[in-house]
Parts: structure tokens; sequence; C-alpha cells
């Protein structure tokens, strides 16, 4: 979970988990692609921690008085959509979700956060902390481990607060997280339409600029974008960079995916293939 906060300036709070240690190219011999769901392409789940970090640094309430809701989602159940119930019922490998009807429950993660709720302290954040220890090194780490996620990959994780990535457009200043959470590509959108005249909102020429601009934003991301390699952001969010981005929208869409940027690479078949400039 990526989070943008103010607190007298802006903040990000990355809880965005590792891969697991044992997630190498020798663990997925055999496949083409990395497993889209299961136990194989199961991450550090870095939701719950981020959410701590939030409440106990920024926020006043009790720890159970804030649970509470999720609790009740959890046991009472919510309604949903007949496509995200088929869809759980698709990616769960072990079974905790019960449908009766359009509602939903999980009694499995009720309990769960009834007993993380009830972690014991003798102030709100060190409540807070027991249950982030419970969660990451405790009885909770202990039923998560499956697939290539170790105890090791749950204790070594914390969620962080770092600077975000920011674009002046227009008297705003619009502000995102770094690129392992993808937020500069809507920077470099910005950056992009900065040197256009729209036209009327939604009519045909705002439309097809608006797109254009995306598509060669995105291709930037595909070709950029990660967590674990240097991102070169200081060039990718430039004003000179965009005015020769600028000049690849013409009248008619494109269907290519042309990134830009020094020798720029996308991912094929396990290995990364440069593209034409």
């Amino acid at each position: 979970v990526p989070m943008i906060i103010w607190e007298g300036a802006p903040h990000v709070i990355c809880g965005q988990g590792p891969a697991p240690a044992a997630a190498t190219i020798e663990a997925f011999a055999g496949h083409e692609l990395i497993p889209g769901t299961g136990p194989l392409a199961a991450c550090v789940p870095g939701a719950f921690d981020a959410w701590m970090l939030l409440l106990r640094d920024y926020g006043t309430w009790e720890l159970t008085d804030v649970m509470a809701f999720a609790i009740g989602f959890a046991r009472d159940g919510f309604p949903v959509v007949p496509r995200l119930a088929h869809a759980l019922d698709v990616v769960t490998w072990e079974h905790t979700w019960e449908r009766s009807g359009s509602r939903l429950r999980n009694h499995v993660l009720a309990d769960t956060y009834e007993r993380l709720a009830r972690s014991p302290g003798a102030t709100r954040e060190a409540r807070i902390d027991a249950a982030r220890d419970a969660f990451y090194r405790g009885w909770v780490a202990e039923r998560m481990v499956s697939g290539l996620l170790s105890l090791d990959d749950l204790a070594r994780f914390a969620a962080t607060v770092e600077e975000p990535v920011s674009f002046d457009f227009r008297g705003w200043t619009v502000f995102k997280t770094g690129p392992w959470g993808q937020g500069p590509v809507f920077l470099q959108q910005l950056a992009l339409l900065e040197g256009f005249e729209l036209g009327e909102f939604l009519g045909v020429e705002h439309v097809h600029t608006v797109i254009e601009c995306a598509k060669l934003a995105f291709a930037d991301r595909e070709a950029w974008y990660g967590d674990s390699a240097p991102v070169p952001l200081d060039l990718l969010l430039s004003r000179s960079y965009a005015a020769e981005r600028r000049s690849l929208v013409g009248a008619a869409a494109s269907g290519s995916l042309r990134p830009g940027g020094p020798n720029p690479r996308l991912p094929g078949s396990g290995r990364g293939e440069r593209v034409p400039g």
C-alpha cells in the first residue's frame, strides 16, 4: 500500500513488501512467467505494517477502536459483486472466505484481527508495536509462511517513511510516490501536457492529447521503473525531456510502445531487450 500524507509537509509511507529472498530465477524454473497468483507469487505483505505505522506516528486512536471496523466487516460480511466473489474463489489457495448470497465473510481474518487488537503494552504506541511484532515476527508470521515466503523475509520487513516526488504544473505542486509505486507516471504526463493547449474538456482533441501523453509516460514506466535499480527520475521529469518527447504526439493515435531516455530496455522472455530510441 502506498500512502501520501500531510503532516506539515507531504510524506510517503511505503507499505510495498519485497519479494522473498528465495524468489530467484532458479526458483521459477519451468515457468514461462512468474505466476500471477498463489504462493509462488506472494510478496511480503506490507500493508499491515504501513497501517500500523500510520496509526502510531500520525494517529490518536487506540488499536482496538481502529480495528473494530475491519473486524466487523470480516465477521458480519460485506456485499460484493459476483465477479469479485468468483475471483476470490479462483485465487484463494486456502479457503477462508465464506459466501452467503451477495455477502462475503472471513471468520479467520476476524479472529486474527481480534487477537491482534488485544496486543499488550503500557502505552498506545507499545500496543501498536506489539501487534506489528506479532504480525511479522510472531504467531501471525508463523501461519503465513508458504511457498517462497520465509520467517526471515517477514522479520526483516518494516514500512518506511520517505519524501515524495513532485512536479509543478500550472500553479499546482503535485506529489507522488517514487518509481516503486509508479507514481511518477502521472507526473510525466503532466510534464508532457504542460506544453499543449488542451481545448474543450473531454473534447476530441483533449482526449486524444491526454491519451497519447499517457502512452509515452507508461512506455517509460515499462522501460525504467523499478524498486531495486537506479531510475533516472531527474531526466524523466525534466522539462527538456518532456519537450523532446512531446514532439512524438501527432494527429493520429500511436499503437507503438515508445520509451525514451538513453538505451531504454523492455522486459521480454526473462531478459531485458533493447528498444530502438
